[in-house]
């Protein structure tokens, strides 16, 4: 299974020092990390993205010190896994202002980094394959696996489920279905339609294709859709 890990630190040698650490977890547990380095809270928040497992915060920066980065954060982003690294224990004392998982003193030990990093590891949000959604029908509720779900659009003011078992049709908004599945591996490309980003094989101008089927994309969600596209490949990499 891949992470994604956010190092936010103005020193490059801690960053340095969590990637070792990093690495040697990866071979005890036979996990992967896709890591992206900042070294300023500014820049982390500018470029901020839902799509990281858990972000490793320095408490001590200049021009914007960690727990100011935290509180912005936490506006962006309310659920993400958060461990602070500091030189001083009682910086991290008000980590639970913002919701903080852990935190790791410098210098950091590869031993006591492990066994905190697989304790958040643990409490990583369940991925799409674990992510079931519960449709109501015309006379029943059907519960759909996320990962079988190909898209989702409207007819004639319902929805219409496409799965690997073919198409279920169902009551409720297309807003209610983005909201279930915020953070997860899907996208809404129109004002009608949501795809799920691992079944897309062919992008063009006005439409994907998602499992064999073309599915429109409006101009003004092109963007953001090939950015999140991109990401994705980047995790599944």
């Amino acid at each position: 299974m891949n992470y994604q890990i956010a190092l936010v630190d103005d020193e490059e040698t801690a960053r340095n020092r969590i990637r070792e650490c990093l690495s040697y977890i990866e071979k005890e547990v036979q996990v992967s990390f896709t890591i992206h380095e900042f070294s300023s809270g500014l820049v982390f928040l500018d470029r901020y993205t839902p799509d990281y497992d858990i972000i490793f915060l320095d408490i001590q920066m200049p021009t914007m010190d960690g727990m100011e980065c935290a509180r912005s954060l936490r506006k962006k982003d309310p659920s993400v896994l958060l461990i602070f690294v500091t030189n001083m224990a009682q910086y991290a004392i008000n980590g639970y202002e913002v919701d903080a998982t852990d935190f790791l003193l410098k210098p950091i030990n590869k031993y006591s980094f492990a066994m905190k990093v697989k304790r958040a590891l643990a409490r990583v949000p369940r991925h799409l394959e674990e992510v079931n959604l519960v449709v109501r029908s015309r006379d029943r509720s059907v519960v759909l696996p996320g990962n079988q779900i190909y898209y989702v659009d409207i007819a004639d003011h319902n929805l219409v489920y496409h799965t690997s078992d073919g198409n279920v049709e169902a009551y409720g908004t297309l807003k209610e279905v983005e909201k279930e599945l915020e953070g997860k591996d899907f996208f809404r490309v129109s004002a009608w339609s949501i795809v799920n980003l691992r079944y897309v094989q062919e992008i063009y101008p006005d439409n994907v294709l998602v499992a064999g089927n073309e599915v429109h994309i409006t101009r003004n969600k092109k963007k953001d859709f090939l950015d999140a596209f991109t990401r994705y490949l980047g995790r599944r990499s």
